[in-house]
């Protein structure tokens, strides 16, 4: 009895759960089929939020950039012309050291040059009396030439009145051929003393110059590179002591891309051997302001010792040659008095200084600048038009530098560039534009979207 009454109130608990289910679908059916239906409406498609940039036409004055090693415009090695015993030395005389114009930096001991210029006065003053002397009898044979001349005629004479004889004549004769012998013989002597003499002039002259090398100086103020002597030392002649730079002026050779060098303000180049005019100009008095040539001035900066270091320059010269490589071409920027002290504390350029330079460049007049990052493809920009939709640009580059574009055509005064990356892009798609030219704010450049399918 007990197993019928459990089955019966199972059977009942399937039966409620079978009517709640029943009355749970029917309750659903009936609010579907008596709802009513949401009313339509379209919704305004709505464009991604854009960045953009005013298009303002301006002249701007191009800057060619680039870097190189600085260089000394001067270098020298020292070298002894004679040899002998260091006997000094100058006391910057160590790498790094400082040498005026016309200091002695190395004296070489000078005792057997003095000796070698004494015994030349000696042989020159022989020379000389050996001269006085070959001129003296030069005069004396001649005058003794010239009684003898008269003699002869005054014996001529005498015979064509019969007051001499033949033989009388011809002693005469022989007076006066003995007398032309020694005035001969004289002139020879006087030849030879003069060759002596002359011989001794540049022996002179030899040991005058030999002793001033004992003495090495340079003719520009310089700074020591390497010192390879010290006193008591032998050295000879050819010998390389040490090396020196000028610090007149130093230079930087700019690898520049045969482009841009075109767009160099002015630029000496290599020229033809007829047009010397123009061929003064490579020299270093030949870009200096004075003439019809403009200056091309260059600013060369760099980061040393902690601080951002500014030097005035100029190019002076294109190298010789593209390099075989590259196809580079090289601009050579002159600084003069790197050295010299503007400012307490100054930092100079020394040479070994890799060094950032900006060459002032040809002018562009109406150009329009836009971030690199604006530029898609070759030649494309995206400019929202005044309803809010993307147009795409075919434009004219005419200049492209790091960060900036320069555009001649393409894109109208006051038209707004897209700076901003999109997506997928469609000519005509509907864009939000925030009103803005600050670039800072822009988007990086490493965000560049694709380009639109033409």
């Amino acid at each position: 009895m007990a197993t019928r009454n459990r089955y019966m109130q199972i059977a009942l608990q399937i039966l409620v759960v079978l009517l709640l289910v029943a009355v749970g679908v029917a309750a659903g059916w009936l609010l579907y089929t008596t709802r009513d239906a949401p009313e339509r409406s379209d919704r305004e498609a709505v464009g991604p939020l854009v960045e953009t940039m005013t298009a303002q036409r301006e002249d701007v004055a191009v800057v060619v950039n680039g870097h190189g090693t600085v260089e000394p415009r001067v270098q020298a090695a020292l070298v002894p012309q004679v040899g002998g015993r260091v006997v000094a030395v100058h006391d910057q005389l160590a790498a790094g050291g400082f040498v005026e114009a016309g200091e002695t930096i190395i004296e070489i001991e000078a005792e057997d040059y003095q000796l070698a210029l004494d015994r030349a006065a000696t042989d020159l003053a022989a020379a000389q009396a050996a001269e006085e002397t070959a001129e003296a009898q030069i005069a004396e044979a001649q005058a003794t030439l010239a009684d003898a001349e008269r003699e002869l005629q005054r014996t001529t004479q005498l015979l064509q009145r019969n007051a001499a004889n033949e033989r009388d004549v011809e002693r005469a004769q022989l007076a006066v051929d003995l007398a032309e012998a020694g005035l001969r013989q004289a002139r020879s002597s006087l030849s030879t003393a003069q060759s002596q003499a002359s011989a001794a002039r540049v022996a002179m002259q030899r040991a005058e110059v030999d002793l001033r090398r004992t003495s090495i100086t340079l003719p520009f103020d310089a700074v020591v590179v390497e010192e390879q002597v010290s006193v008591g030392q032998f050295v000879t002649a050819g010998q390389s002591l040490g090396r020196v730079y000028g610090t007149e002026a130093v230079e930087i050779a700019v690898p520049l891309d045969d482009r841009e060098v075109g767009w160099l303000a002015e630029m000496p180049m290599a020229m033809s051997r007829n047009n010397g005019a123009q061929r003064a100009q490579l020299g270093s008095a030949g870009i200096d302001g004075s003439g019809a040539t403009p200056v091309v001035m260059a600013e060369v900066t760099g980061e040393f010792f902690g601080r951002y270091c500014e030097w005035r320059g100029r190019v002076v010269r294109t190298e010789g040659q593209m390099d075989r490589q590259s196809r580079m071409v090289s601009v050579v920027v002159r600084v003069e008095n790197p050295f010299e002290e503007v400012e307490v504390g100054a930092v100079p350029l020394m040479p070994g200084a890799f060094v950032q330079v900006a060459m002032q460049g040809r002018g562009l007049e109406g150009v329009i600048a836009v971030p690199r990052y604006a530029i898609h493809g070759e030649n494309r920009v995206w400019v929202a038009d005044d309803e809010g939709r993307l147009r795409v640009r075919e434009v004219v580059v005419v200049r492209r530098e790091r960060d900036r574009v320069f555009i001649s055509e393409g894109v109208s005064q006051g038209e707004q560039v897209i700076l901003s990356p999109i997506g997928a892009v469609t000519e005509g798609m509907r864009v939000r534009v925030i009103a803005s030219d600050n670039e800072a704010d822009a988007p990086a450049a490493d965000q560049e979207a694709p380009d639109v399918a033409q």
